[in-house]
């Protein structure tokens, strides 16, 4: 299946946040965090990755980008003195290709965050998630670990499975990597919007409001677009690949402190964040479906729910009670938006924010961000999805935005071995998965998602009636 993106790739601005780590080079590989578990991928592996086909991201040259972007988070995670992993975990999608580059952010030993990094250039942006959480795949809790296991994006960053793919049956022998249980024989992963438009079932295409021709054409022409602005960005890499692959981290981190003074001049970041909700983020988590479970964080956070406003977070029989609420209103399975619409205005004092089905509900950063901070509520996001189990069946999943990031530019700098000019942004959501997948810690799980990820498809944004 060809894949298509929606993305366009800005780099981001180095903001300085008094760093400085010295000696620690991609050179030096086996330079991981001493007393981690973590499955970190082979050199030989890592290395045969981009010689296989150029569709792939050489491995050294995503995490340059990592540290540069973890720098850029260093004031919000607090991750000041702090070094990326020299290898990173393999993440592989459901075709078994590598996915992901996963690098860990080490501070005094310990694992306190990660950024994953596209291993495919079709995938978009080179930094796809930052975290300031870092998984334990534990070897200890998955049987018969071996070089021919692997972890499987299944929803990642909030659910990721392993499987032996010695196996015969390609669907047998599939772990949760982090608890050891055996799960069912399905793997859910992500689609591009493209691909969705393009193959899934029409009747999926009317329940979300895009089975009309002219928006689907609307649509594949800015996937169009943007893969063709995706295609130039890799392109450019290419011509500077080498360069890139003598950036040390010492040369980085002097490079942004010495150009400080000249980039705050045309350099600013934005961040908005919905506290109610980030402090609600790790309340006990019900799981069940996430349609549901969107609508039960919007209104705990919100305190519109009645009889819920102040009750602990570790009350586990409360918080389920609202989710069974809403679960009983709009029913199990997959939910379209009016269903959400419907149970979020029946049981609190909020609504979502359009007036009819066909209303406009793309996933634009800019309308996002200044409705989720006119109404100071959040977006739920739904982003393309299916599962193979034996065949496939296509389908989607909902998520909540509670914040906004922004970096933006409007002055010609140089930088290494990048150099850009005129008026950039490089956006993310602060994205909180409080779904089944949100079990596997005490509540759900938050991450800051690049904006125009290809599986990002719709969004609406809660509001007060």
């Amino acid at each position: 299946m060809k894949k298509n993106i929606l993305s366009v790739f800005v780099l981001i601005l180095i903001i300085s946040c008094n760093y400085y780590q010295p000696g620690n080079s991609v050179k030096d590989q086996n330079n991981t965090s001493p007393d981690s578990n973590t499955p970190y991928a082979d050199i030989a592996d890592l290395e045969s990755i981009a010689e296989q086909s150029d569709k792939y991201v050489d491995w050294k040259v995503a995490r340059v980008f990592a540290v540069i972007e973890k720098m850029s988070f260093c004031s919000e995670y607090n991750w000041s003195n702090s070094k990326i992993s020299e290898r990173p975990v393999l993440i592989y999608n459901h075709e078994l290709e590598p996915k992901y580059y996963e690098f860990r952010v080490i501070k005094l030993n310990q694992e306190i965050g990660s950024i994953a990094c596209n291993a495919q250039k079709e995938g978009g942006k080179p930094v796809q998630y930052v975290m300031d959480f870092a998984k334990i795949y534990n070897t200890d809790n998955i049987k018969n670990f071996s070089i021919s296991t692997k972890i499987i994006d299944a929803g990642y960053p909030s659910k990721v499975i392993s499987r032996d793919i010695g196996s015969k049956n390609l669907l047998s022998d599939i772990y949760n990597p982090i608890t050891g249980n055996s799960v069912l024989n399905k793997i859910e992963f992500e689609v591009p919007v493209s691909d969705y438009l393009k193959f899934a079932d029409n009747d999926v295409l009317k329940k979300l409001g895009v089975a009309d021709e002219s928006i689907k054409s609307q649509l594949l022409k800015k996937a169009d677009q943007d893969e063709a602005d995706n295609k130039a960005f890799w392109d450019s890499i290419e011509k500077v690949k080498d360069s890139i692959l003598k950036t040390t981290d010492d040369e980085i981190a002097a490079a942004a402190l010495s150009s400080y003074e000249s980039l705050v001049k045309g350099n600013w970041t934005s961040t908005f964040i919905l506290y109610p909700w980030w402090n609600k983020a790790f309340w006990v988590n019900p799981g069940g479906w996430c349609g549901p479970n969107c609508l039960e964080f919007i209104s705990i956070g919100a305190d519109c729910y009645p009889g819920v406003a102040g009750i602990p977070g570790n009350n586990y029989e409360t918080v389920t009670a609202v989710y069974d609420t809403f679960l009983n209103d709009i029913g199990s399975g997959a939910k379209i938006w009016e269903d959400l619409k419907r149970g979020l205005s029946n049981h609190t004092t909020y609504t979502l924010n359009y007036e009819n089905f066909f209303s406009n509900k793309s996933h634009d950063w800019n309308k996002i961000n200044s409705e989720i901070q006119s109404y100071y509520s959040p977006a739920i996001s739904l982003r393309t999805w299916a599962s193979v189990n034996g065949h496939w069946s296509w389908s989607w999943h909902y998520r909540v935005i509670c914040g906004t990031y922004r970096s933006h530019t409007e002055w010609r700098q140089y930088f290494l071995w990048w150099s850009w000019i005129a008026s950039r942004n490089y956006d993310y959501y602060l994205m909180h998965d409080n779904g089944a997948d949100g079990q596997y810690m005490s509540g759900g799980y938050n991450w800051w998602e690049t904006a125009g990820s290809w599986a990002q498809f719709e969004s609406i944004t809660a509001k007060p009636k």
